[in-house]
């Protein structure tokens, strides 16, 4: 697993993308700003298509499972 400096899905979702660190320079050398997101709510479509892509990187193989075994 990579670590999200951004925290987790949840949290940006419920910040609708106004997470400290996320920010991102339109072009060259542009003042840093967060995503624009619909003034109506919800998410940019982009942004959910991204989260989709990463999310459907994983299959039943590659989630990391913990199993907790006791000892007998």
């Amino acid at each position: 697993m990579e670590y999200c400096a951004g925290g987790d899905l949840t949290n940006y979702i419920k910040k609708r993308g106004r997470v400290e660190g996320l920010e991102y320079a339109p072009t060259p050398g542009a003042a840093l700003q967060y995503y624009p997101h619909p003034k109506s709510g919800g998410l940019d479509e982009i942004v959910v298509r991204s989260f989709l892509r990463q999310l459907g990187k994983f299959s039943p193989g590659n989630i990391p499972m913990f199993i907790h075994k006791t000892h007998d």
